[in-house]
């Protein structure tokens, strides 16, 4: 199960970013670690480098160099999904 969600990473999903990734890369380690496969360990660990790297471009969706997340084409967000 945990294998089968870790694919998502890979396989170029639009909403994978940030917390969503570092969740999903969590369970590519575990399930490397669970079964033995150090191939997958790397991998996660190797995508936990690359993928989660600072954005610089204008409202690029991602981690700012301030420390700011940006989601959603550059519009402010305070709130929680889905609360009001």
């Amino acid at each position: 199960m945990a294998l089968r969600s870790y694919n998502v990473v890979s396989s170029g999903a639009g909403w994978v970013f940030n917390e969503d990734l570092m969740l999903l890369i969590r369970l590519g380690v575990d399930a490397g670690l669970l079964s033995g496969d150090h191939d997958l360990v790397a991998d996660a660990y190797w995508r936990s480098h690359t993928d989660m790297e600072t954005k610089t471009a204008d409202r690029a969706k991602g981690t700012h160099p301030d420390g700011s997340l940006i989601a959603y084409g550059g519009m402010l967000y305070n709130g929680d999904h889905g609360n009001d």
